[in-house]
């Protein structure tokens, strides 16, 4: 077996194309999904907060406006749970995964011949949970995978085959909806939330409904398809009510202060006094103006 060291010029990231540590670019991925996290289980901390402090008909007002918003927020935490998992097994997949050169070592090691297999050996690198079923035929599945070739000679070879061709359009599906529901997990970023008020903008402007009219959610999650931004129409909706109602809190301090402070208060401020901790000045900025627009 290859020694997985990177002695003799190996390239110290073990397969990956660029030089330097192994799995840069997931750890990158993972820093980003953790910080997503974070902020939406910083907001679910506001209704412990204000749990504690309504002792007054205002503030069970304004719990009850949080509970209601509680369903899209807990989702989006599981959504964004899935997607820190889903970073760090890619993480660990870019370190682990050997060279090409150490691939061709463990073949020779397997001895892959005309012997049956009675179980199936995976080489080091391969996650059989991508995309991938073991299934009674995986000893030459998973061998050939691992080689990189589909006509490698083996025993079993005609009845692996047919099994492959059997399950060839299932598994394209297969992936292909992997690939959809990876980026309809992705963390929402600050240009698509924009992305969703305007399209909320302009279809309610042109159709003249609320926004709580069910019909025009169809056709604001197409309209963010188009512009490659994947997303469930259920995902998108829940976005839409969270961001909005994040604002709605922010207007109602600035009316009962009669202050326009939110933007000068730190993180831990907004959060103590039960404010978002995070809302950007253009999301502010956009739902003004469409409010303004539908008045």
């Amino acid at each position: 077996m290859a020694s997985r060291s990177c002695d003799d010029g190996e390239d110290a990231s073990h397969g990956n194309t660029g030089k330097g540590v192994p799995g840069q670019d997931q750890r990158s991925n993972v820093g980003n999904a953790l910080e997503n996290l974070e902020i939406v289980m910083g907001d679910l901390c506001e209704l412990d907060f204000l749990t504690k402090k309504a002792t007054d008909l205002a503030g069970l007002c304004e719990l009850r406006e949080l509970i209601h918003q509680m369903s899209s927020k807990i989702h989006s935490s599981q959504e964004l749970v899935g997607a820190v998992i889903m970073e760090i097994s890619a993480l660990q997949v870019a370190i682990d995964a050997p060279s090409d050169s150490e691939y061709s070592e463990i073949l020779k090691e397997l001895d892959i011949g005309d012997q049956e297999y009675d179980e199936c050996e995976i080489p080091p690198g391969i996650n059989i949970h991508n995309g991938y079923e073991s299934d009674s035929s995986c000893e030459c599945d998973m061998h050939r995978m691992a080689k990189g070739e589909s006509d490698y000679p083996t025993k079993d070879r005609t009845q692996t085959s047919k099994t492959a061709s059997a399950t060839q359009d299932e598994r394209g599906v297969d992936m292909a909806e992997q690939r959809v529901d990876m980026a309809e997990r992705r963390p929402w970023e600050d240009g698509e939330t924009v992305s969703l008020i305007c399209a909320v903008r302009r279809v309610t402007t042109r159709e003249h409904v609320n926004p709580r009219n069910f019909r025009i959610w169809p056709q604001i999650t197409t309209m963010l398809a188009e512009q490659g931004i994947v997303r469930t129409e259920r995902q998108v909706k829940a976005k839409w009510d969270r961001t909005f109602g994040q604002y709605i809190k922010v207007v109602d301090h600035q009316r009962k202060t009669g202050v326009d402070d939110y933007f000068s208060m730190s993180v831990t401020y907004r959060h103590n006094i039960g404010l978002p901790s995070e809302f950007p000045r253009l999301w502010f900025d956009e739902i003004s103006e469409f409010i303004e627009l539908n008045m």
